[in-house]
């Protein structure tokens, strides 16, 4: 008599699929967000603050292929609540498409792999994966914004030690002139591709060496002081080093080089000291194990993938409907006309205009009365793009190294235009004795602001709003006299009487796109 044996559930062998899945995703997902992956890829390969985005994904995998033995024993499960969040960063993803913010586009598409591996590795395989998948947060180009104010401190920091230095020194804004000749603090000196090169290379490096999280942390942020100092530093020897060989060294491309050195230098020192108190890993290795996947796991990871996919694609179609709701057909030709006694003539400086990346029209006209002359500078754009758009930080009032004209005061002038009060940026821009005063803005669609954030916030709401995508950047500029308020005045009244036909010729959705306001 033969005993029948009770069936037995058996795990499947072990099998790479789960991995094939989960690459295919991925590539899907990039494949959805092809633009957005390009635009990371060009920053990468034209700025060297951001070059090191090209090693993020490489150096992540390597993180993943180094504790292969300990995650090779771990079968995922998959988990729905993390779609919720790859759904969002979807809609994250159109919200800054439609505002055409590049730099969110760009964290939407990496937490949305973030989320969509963690729905389909499950909590425990993410919770292993942490630090890898927090690395990707590294390929975004992020920074710029602290340029100005990174220039600010270096050009503080550098004055007030020449000084201290007993070197005589006479600033304006970010430029300043010492006996042995003038040096104005730039892009490069403000230290931003330092401190970002550096908190990332920390961040691996403390991982690396510590195992405790207080110690990670406190390098982290040594990582970031120290950096800061060191540029401070770096820009002042520079200068010193200038001034004692009467600008036989450390004038030219070499400052730059020195630059470098002496920031690898301070780099290696921290990581040797650093190294006085790494925490080695235990010597014990687990047992190589193979992963095993319950039955129906894998139907699971296939599901979640497809899942995952969708939640982060079904954007697309949605971004590509509106971009063809709100085209907008031809390129406007303005036609400047002349009224209340401003007549067309020379504008107020022939050796400065505001710089404007790729603009569909340009329109710069001079206007004279009596004694009075103002300039007009007007770039319009329609169907935007990553490439070419007008809120960015590349339409700027002075050219990145610009060295006639500086920029020595800004602040908000208060105005009423076509029926909107709002506020201008007004900026003085000096060249040896001349003086400028401009006033910025810009003009969505007929809404007219100087704050960027406003600006593409009403972007989005009229695409939405199928009102079309149409935009222009407004500069006005005269040459500053002794009175102030007389200057502003003129700037105003200008304003009021040639701007409203001009802005009137403008392509638009809608009726009061000549300067209507918003309901």
């Amino acid at each position: 008599m033969q005993r029948e044996s009770m069936p037995v559930e058996v795990a499947a062998p072990f099998t790479i699929a789960p991995v094939i899945v989960l690459g295919m995703a991925v590539l899907a997902i990039l494949a959805l967000h092809a633009p957005t992956l390009a635009s990371m890829v060009a920053i990468w390969a034209r700025s060297d603050t951001y070059a090191h985005g090209m090693i993020v994904a490489p150096i992540a995998l390597w993180l993943v292929w180094r504790e292969r033995v300990r995650l090779a024993g771990v079968a995922p499960e998959p988990t729905r609540a993390p779609l919720v969040g790859a759904l969002l960063c979807g809609a994250a993803w159109l919200a800054a498409d439609l505002a055409n913010v590049v730099v969110v586009s760009q964290f939407a598409l990496v937490s949305a792999l973030v989320f969509s591996i963690w729905a389909m590795l499950g909590h425990r395989l993410t919770r292993e994966l942490m630090f890898p998948l927090g690395f990707l947060y590294f390929a975004v180009p992020f920074g710029d914004f602290m340029l100005p104010k990174m220039m600010d401190w270096t050009a503080d920091f550098t004055v007030s030690a020449l000084r201290l230095s007993g070197i005589p020194v006479y600033r304006e804004g970010l430029s300043f002139i010492i006996p042995s000749g003038s040096w104005s603090v730039v892009e490069a000196c403000s230290g931003v591709r330092y401190l970002i090169a550096s908190l990332m290379v920390g961040v691996l490096y403390a991982y690396l060496t510590y195992r405790t999280r207080w110690k990670r942390g406190l390098f982290v942020v040594v990582a970031v002081i120290v950096p800061l100092f060191a540029n401070w530093v770096r820009a002042y020897l520079i200068v010193l080093l200038g001034h004692v060989s009467d600008n036989a060294i450390a004038t030219g491309a070499d400052h730059l080089l020195y630059g470098w050195v002496f920031f690898g230098i301070v780099v290696l020192t921290l990581f040797w000291v650093g190294a006085k108190w790494r925490e080695d890993e235990p010597d014990t290795h687990p047992a190589p194990t193979a992963m095993r996947l319950p039955p129906g796991r894998g139907r699971a990871v296939v599901m979640t993938a497809v899942a995952a996919v969708a939640a982060s694609g079904v954007w697309q179609p949605l971004a590509y409907a509106l971009a063809r709701a709100n085209h907008v057909e031809g390129v406007a030709r303005l036609q400047p006309t002349e009224g209340d006694g401003w007549r067309m003539g020379r504008m107020p400086v022939a050796d400065w205009q505001p710089f404007f990346r790729e603009p569909d029209l340009r329109l710069t006209q001079g206007y004279v009365r009596d004694a009075r002359s103002i300039g007009l500078d007007l770039g319009l754009w329609v169907n935007q793009d990553k490439a070419r758009k007008l809120v960015t930080a590349e339409n700027r009032l002075l050219r990145s190294g610009d060295t006639n004209w500086i920029s020595v005061s800004s602040g908000r002038e208060p105005i009423e235009l076509a029926g909107q009060r709002f506020e201008v940026h007004a900026e003085r821009l000096q060249s040896g004795q001349r003086t400028l005063l401009v006033w910025r803005w810009y003009w969505v669609n007929g809404h007219m602001t100087a704050s960027d954030l406003d600006a593409k916030l009403s972007e989005a709401q009229d695409k939405l709003r199928l009102r079309g995508d149409v935009g222009a950047y407004v500069v006005l500029s005269t040459l500053a006299s002794d009175n102030a308020d007389d200057d502003a005045r003129q700037l105003a009244e200008f304003a009021k009487s040639r701007l409203p036909d001009l802005l009137g010729q403008l392509p638009g959705s809608r009726p009061e796109a000549a300067g209507g306001g918003r309901g």
